[in-house]
């Protein structure tokens, strides 16, 4: 072996043993700090039933309060009247024809006076009378002709009441107006009918209404016989009522 070869081997020797003892160095790496997990909610504690209290019911909210108190017309108290001017004999007069036979209703709001509600109003046509006989068979065969079933009733049916104040004091009179549709001689139209009621009490109810005509309007026709020379074109209808319980 030639001196450059022995020292060739001998500097191998040397690396190779230099790389055999020394290791690799690594950096120490710290840790990341991790956040600890918050504790989950517990539910609250829910007091314990007191055995001693009784549990209470459930409570609905209360009701507004209506009157539903249903009221008649008396005819014992009540009465429907017709008025007609007319010339007899040469003297002006007022006919007046009246009956009892009125029937009918109302349902009156003392809180809330124009809610009030009424019912049809009908009166038995066959049943009117004035102080003179010849002129009341002349009204049931030949003026309202009653002799006819599809005559025999008056009717009046309300369609809304005005004028009532929000508040009423017993004992005391309102004017009012009455609203709605009248059927005389089987012919049926609007008419508004004026007038004054007084809750007398809780338990009776009074008023008074009337209302002007053209009695034609009804398919009426007034005969005049040679002692009456004057029959006026229009009649006035008027219903005074006690209404109670």
């Amino acid at each position: 072996m030639t001196r450059i070869t022995s020292v060739l081997v001998l500097l191998i020797a040397v690396l190779l043993a230099a790389c055999g003892t020394s290791a690799p160095t690594t950096e120490a790496v710290e840790p990341i700090p991790t956040q600890p997990e918050a504790p989950a909610d517990e539910p609250e504690a829910q007091p314990e039933a007191d055995p001693t209290v009784e549990p209470q019911p459930e409570t609905e909210p209360e009701s507004e309060t209506v009157n539903t108190t249903a009221f008649t017309i008396d005819p014992a108290q009540s009465e429907a009247r017709f008025r007609i001017a007319e010339t007899l004999l040469g003297s002006d007069i007022e006919v007046l024809g009246t009956t009892s036979a009125i029937t009918g209703g109302l349902i009156p709001d003392f809180a809330n006076p124009a809610a009030t509600l009424i019912e049809t109003i009908t009166i038995d046509a066959t049943t009117f009378v004035t102080d003179n006989n010849n002129r009341n068979g002349a009204i049931r065969r030949w003026i309202l002709e009653t002799d006819d079933p599809a005559n025999q009733t008056i009717t009046f049916v309300p369609t809304a009441i005005e004028g009532l104040p929000e508040t009423i004091a017993l004992g005391e009179s309102y004017p009012a107006t009455i609203s709605g549709d009248l059927t005389v001689h089987n012919t049926t139209n609007p008419v508004t009918f004026e007038g004054t009621v007084t809750p007398v009490s809780e338990e009776r109810i009074e008023g008074f209404f009337s209302t002007v005509i053209m009695y034609a309007d009804y398919g009426i026709t007034v005969p005049q016989p040679p002692q009456v020379s004057f029959v006026a074109d229009e009649l006035t209808i008027e219903i005074e009522f006690v209404a109670v319980p």
